[in-house]
């Protein structure tokens, strides 16, 4: 066999191609995850800004400076009453992932696990 042909079965064998395509597919999810919330920024200052662009201190001289003093007040507001009104749970860290695995895997749940 030719060096190619070896090192191309070794390729394969590894399943690098499977890993290089996972790494592909994660890479472009995660940049329109990127893009995504850079949009979620402009829509969320647009409506007391009058602009979706990053340029906010420019944009924010057109705007009243009771805007300017309410705005993180009321974002405050709204945050503070989500945790006063959203039930608590018990975060999981690093101890409880031991512990479960020492388990044999039993006893973290799957979406609490990976919050």
């Amino acid at each position: 066999m030719t060096d190619i042909r070896v090192n191309g079965l070794v390729f394969t064998s590894r399943r690098q191609p499977l890993v290089w395509l996972l790494a592909l597919v994660i890479g472009v999810v995660v940049a329109l995850a990127a893009i995504l919330f850079r949009v979620g920024i402009g829509l969320v200052q647009l409506p007391w800004l009058g602009t979706a662009s990053e340029s906010v201190v420019t944009a924010s001289w057109n705007v009243s400076f009771i805007w300017i003093l309410c705005a993180p007040i009321v974002g405050g507001l709204l945050v503070g009453f989500l945790l006063q009104t959203i039930p608590k749970q018990r975060t999981f860290s690093v101890a409880d992932v031991m512990e479960a695995r020492a388990r044999g895997g039993h006893g973290l749940p799957f979406w609490p696990g990976i919050s």
